[in-house]
């Protein structure tokens, strides 16, 4: 497990403005909250050991088969029961920079896995030599995306790598993907989801895995009876049944009006995105100091970057938050820009 994610208002007392997390943080959850108050007396009883009810909804919005999916406590237990499975082979590549709990996971199975950092290569045609390959689309921490028959074209030149195809934040992004269903018929990817951040609860960490018949019956030998509560499984079919998501097209537009504005700053350059978080690098301080700064003088959180692996010490991340906010943001760090500059 690796500590130095975004999110982290718990070490800050006084955080009113959160831009840390990849998830938005104005979701309209009265009537979630209402629902799940109804089902508090269900705390008394064990839930579905399979979460079998929150699967089969998941398999019949996605149209997969009920035996292809498993329910897990949120995508990190995803990623992690995945790693402890015996199917993966030995040379892992990780396209750097990307999500570091890819890596961890792997690296809880002590020498089972010759680890590979690798470059994210544009052309989809690149062949990776490697038996499997970790691949977080929309990435994490910079936003990039392979479309639909960009990341078809990479799975189908790698066919004999096994690809693990990190889904969480595809709805946060107007890229068009390809569907589980599709990657689930290409016969060599497992694809993992959350249904925390597209519906804005990531305090219930609710994830699933997606893969074939051939990898499924691998990753159900280690799969754990009751491991997502009630309260997950009751919001997460909630969500699911009322088609509550995030207004993505709101968010990407607040994004896009964000990034350019912040790109007028002196001394902060921001890179390509195609979601609503991304990267931008200072040319003048640290990310830590600018995000110690923030924290403390301003109530604003932000993500320090520079513990992704491939990333300096220059880098912070972002997500889009209400345009209120961000011009809020956008004052902070101006100012934080100008202290800097009168004390060197």
């Amino acid at each position: 497990m690796i500590l130095g994610h975004g999110d982290d208002a718990y070490a800050y007392p006084n955080i009113r403005y959160n831009f840390s997390s990849n998830v938005w943080q104005h979701p309209d959850h009265k009537y979630l909250y209402r629902y799940l108050a109804e089902k508090l007396p269900s705390l008394t009883s064990y839930p579905e050991p399979d979460a079998s009810s929150l699967r089969e909804l998941i398999a019949m919005k996605e149209g997969i088969d009920p035996k292809n999916i498993i329910v897990m406590p949120g995508a990190t237990a995803a990623i992690y029961h995945i790693a402890q499975s015996s199917l993966l082979g030995k040379e892992i590549g990780i396209l750097s920079p990307t999500f570091s709990e890819y890596r961890s996971a792997c690296e809880t199975m002590d020498s089972r896995y010759n680890i590979h950092l690798l470059k994210r290569e544009k052309s989809p045609f690149h062949r990776y030599n490697v038996n499997a390959l970790w691949l977080c689309n929309p990435n994490n921490p910079d936003g990039y995306v392979y479309d639909r028959d960009e990341l078809i074209t990479l799975i189908n030149n790698n066919k004999e790598t096994t690809i693990i195809v990190d889904m969480a934040y595809k709805d946060f992004t107007n890229v068009t993907l390809p569907s589980p269903f599709e990657l689930l018929n290409m016969g060599n990817v497992i694809v993992v989801d959350s249904l925390t951040k597209s519906h804005c609860i990531p305090g219930l960490r609710v994830g699933y895995i997606v893969a074939p018949d051939w990898i499924m019956d691998e990753l159900k030998k280690k799969e754990q009876p009751w491991s997502v509560n009630v309260l997950a499984i009751e919001a997460a079919k909630y969500l699911i049944s009322n088609n509550l998501c995030v207004d993505t097209t709101s968010i990407l537009l607040y994004t896009k009006q964000l990034m350019e504005s912040i790109n007028r700053l002196d001394g902060y350059d921001v890179l390509p995105s195609s979601t609503n978080f991304f990267l931008v690098r200072m040319s003048f301080s640290e990310a830590s100091s600018l995000k110690e700064w923030l924290a403390v003088e301003c109530g604003i959180l932000i993500r320090d970057a520079s513990n992704f692996e491939g990333l300096d010490k220059y880098y912070f991340r972002i997500a889009t938050q209400l345009p209120k906010e961000n011009d809020i943001l956008l004052d902070a760090l101006s100012e934080y820009r100008e202290k800097y500059v009168q004390k060197i």
